[in-house]
């Protein structure tokens, strides 16, 4: 059957040159192997089975080898309508900064022309909120999403960096009896314990920078200003505590501070949030406490320590 479309057919031949470009950069960009029905079924057959397949790639392959058949006008039709469809569906997610948007576009276009980006700008974004969570759990997340991604050998380092810098149950209890014993020498008023926590130079006490052991025994004598009896503190049962890169640990637990007026014989309660930064020698470094409710400090302590 001689081709049709003008002189020579020379608008249908163009057309066939369109297609196996097309079908040759899906190949390359997609990973589609470029399909040949002619060695093994019919022009008929072929057709069937295309037709309702919605697929880019196998269109463009039977186009490829059907450049005279009886079908190509329909195919030629229904391949530049799903291109059409395609290149507008990526148009409406292509700057979308929701991963889940290039997902939705997947699912409905697995074989669309921008299949390829919309998997590469995936990949980024999901590494993107890996690192920024910063988390193990995070960076093992990407690697379950994409395992041969972009970022997987970065991934992977990340995990076990993180993984490296948790805490032993025994260095975590360590901790956990220095804030303790620390806690108990405020309560107890004994400023020699008091100061045995502490190295010459506090990078913050509370809210004075670059705080010396004076400081820390301004501010003790301050809480026990004459006026105040049967001061007691008890340290919550939520204590968080990781280690940084160059070994000091950081910790954060709430606290319940009670104390009687004694001229009054009043009882106040405040309750607090306690972080601090200890040496590896588990000298502190820094303290602050912050003033909370309740409430808020039941699911504070729980909070990141960093």
């Amino acid at each position: 059957m001689p081709p049709s479309g003008g002189e020579d057919g020379k608008p249908r031949r163009r057309r066939v040159l369109g297609w196996v470009i097309l079908a040759l950069l899906l190949a390359a960009a997609g990973g589609y192997a470029c399909l040949h029905f002619s060695t093994r079924a019919s022009e008929e057959e072929a057709w069937l089975s295309v037709r309702d397949s919605a697929s880019i790639p196998a269109l463009a392959a039977f186009l490829c080898d059907y450049p005279d058949g009886n079908y190509f006008e329909q195919a030629d039709s229904l391949l530049r309508a799903l291109r059409a469809a395609d290149d507008g569906a990526w148009a409406r997610v292509a700057l979308s900064a929701d991963a889940e948007d290039l997902r939705s576009y997947l699912v409905q276009h697995p074989e669309g022309l921008h299949a390829h980006a919309a998997e590469q700008k995936i990949d980024s974004l999901d590494w993107e909120r890996a690192v920024l969570e910063n988390t193990e759990e995070a960076y093992a997340a990407y690697l379950q999403a994409h395992p041969d991604g972009s970022y997987a050998a970065d991934a992977q380092a990340m995990g076990q960096a993180l993984e490296a810098l948790k805490l032993s149950a025994e260095e975590e209890a360590q901790v956990e009896l220095t804030m303790e014993a620390y806690c108990r020498a405020v309560q107890n008023n004994d400023e020699n314990a008091l100061l045995s926590f502490f190295p010459e130079v506090i990078g913050q006490y509370f809210e004075i920078r670059n705080a010396t052991k004076d400081d820390v025994l301004g501010k003790q004598r301050a809480l026990y200003n004459g006026n105040i009896l049967n001061l007691t503190v008890a340290v919550g049962d939520d204590l968080v505590a990781s280690r940084d890169e160059s070994g000091d640990f950081h910790t954060a637990f709430s606290a319940e501070v009670s104390y009687v007026h004694a001229d009054s014989g009043k009882e106040d309660r405040t309750s607090l949030i306690i972080r601090a930064v200890l040496s590896p020698d588990l000298k502190i470094k820094t303290l602050t406490a912050e003033e909370t409710t309740p409430d808020e400090a039941e699911g504070e302590g729980k909070a990141a320590v960093h």
